[in-house]
């Protein structure tokens, strides 16, 4: 956290009051400012795509900076994406609709459960019933209804629409709605808070709390919100994708830019190759993924579904939602990343020839060397970007 802080303050830049980072390349600068043409001249007369030697002292990479340029002159968020692989794997997963088999395997368990729960509180009350009219003989029966009530307040969860927890029980069960008790409690809770809002002294303070509440709420969602693919903004950072710049995932913008790309499969300008990406393949990866966090203990379907306080539902319920995101983000972005990286690897593993074009590879015996010559370079490379920070 305290890295994201300082890597956020580093970068700030007040046009007229500091001067741009002195350690960046040509590449770096046509990004800054989202001069696409010129960022590709460059990348084809030989402009490496990370930097090049800036690279171990930019506080950017040159697609970071593409990035933040389309994030301050952006003109159209995402907003219409229609969000295709999102959407599928949610409707896979079941996560809106339940299906009508594993609602009425639910509703047979739990009428199952009830009913039993029932039998013991009509025992119970019997055996009450039994020891007071030993001491009393005329003491009144007691109510089984009372006996029933009385061992449901005392659970900590209460059953509502759901019986079984296991994964394959909830792998066609959708998100649990609030039940009808936690719903009450929700009213009643907003009911009593808008009389705060009487209040000479008090109404003014919660006015303004708000006020700040919103306006925070309203800069970081325009701050997350994804930038639509065909903003003239982001042109700069399509070119740079093409040209397989170096992605550092957990980069905020970065990710968002994924994110949106993978949700909307809004990826063929990169010219990937489905064969790899297999979209059928991860899209079910995630779906088994998701069913097992529907079984979680600590935000699942049984806490969502069971707990009879507002304020966990809707922690659990926005737990769970976070975590839904980001299975899909991590597994769609892992199927992706080989596809957009693989003409890079097949162009180091292959060299090429003297009439420029890719030399194949005949053997095993190719291959292997040139893997180990990869490998080699690359850590020779980062030794002396390592020893150029120390020197610096």
């Amino acid at each position: 956290m305290f890295k994201s802080v300082r890597r956020f303050i580093g970068g700030i830049e007040v046009p007229g009051a500091s001067r741009p980072h002195p350690w960046v390349s040509p590449l770096h600068l046509a990004c800054r400012f989202g001069q696409a043409a010129i960022a590709a001249m460059l990348i084809r007369r030989g402009a490496a795509v990370n930097g090049g030697g800036a690279a171990a002292f930019a506080p950017k990479s040159p697609l970071e900076e593409a990035l933040s340029y389309a994030r301050a002159n952006c003109q159209a968020y995402s907003i219409f994406g229609d969000q295709r692989n999102y959407r599928d794997v949610r409707d896979d997963a079941h996560l809106d609709n339940s299906s009508a088999e594993a609602m009425a395997d639910q509703r047979c368990q739990l009428d199952s459960f009830l009913w039993s729960l029932r039998e013991k509180a009509r025992i119970i009350a019997a055996q009450e019933t039994a020891e007071k009219r030993s001491k009393d003989p005329e003491a009144s029966e007691v109510d089984p209804d009372w006996v029933y009530t009385r061992c449901m307040t005392g659970l900590q969860y209460q059953p509502n629409s759901l019986a079984l927890f296991g994964f394959y029980d909830l792998e066609g069960v959708a998100v649990p709605s609030m039940s009808t008790k936690v719903l009450v409690k929700a009213t009643v809770s907003h009911l009593a808070s808008l009389v705060h809002w009487i209040d000479p002294i008090k109404g003014p303070i919660k006015a303004v709390c708000l006020a700040a509440k919103i306006v925070i709420k309203i800069l970081l969602e325009m701050m997350k919100r994804p930038i639509a693919h065909y903003d003239p903004a982001l042109q700069a950072a399509h070119v740079m994708m093409f040209f397989r710049a170096p992605l550092n995932t957990s980069e905020k913008q970065t990710s968002i830019f994924l994110r949106d790309m993978v949700a909307n499969a809004s990826y063929d300008y990169l010219a990937l190759d489905h064969q790899v990406i297999q979209d059928a393949v991860w899209k079910q990866s995630a779906v088994e993924k998701i069913n097992a966090i529907k079984t979680n203990n600590e935000f699942g379907f049984k806490v969502i579904d069971m707990t009879p306080d507002p304020g966990v539902f809707k922690k659990a319920k926005r737990a769970f939602e976070g975590a839904v995101e980001s299975t899909f983000y991590t597994t769609a972005v892992s199927a992706v990343l080989p596809a957009y990286y693989l003409p890079k690897l097949v162009e180091h593993l292959s060299g090429r020839g003297s009439d420029g074009k890719p030399r194949p590879i005949r053997n095993l015996a190719e291959l292997h060397g040139a893997v180990s010559r990869m490998i080699y370079d690359s850590l020779l490379n980062e030794m002396t970007m390592e020893m150029e920070k120390v020197i610096q």
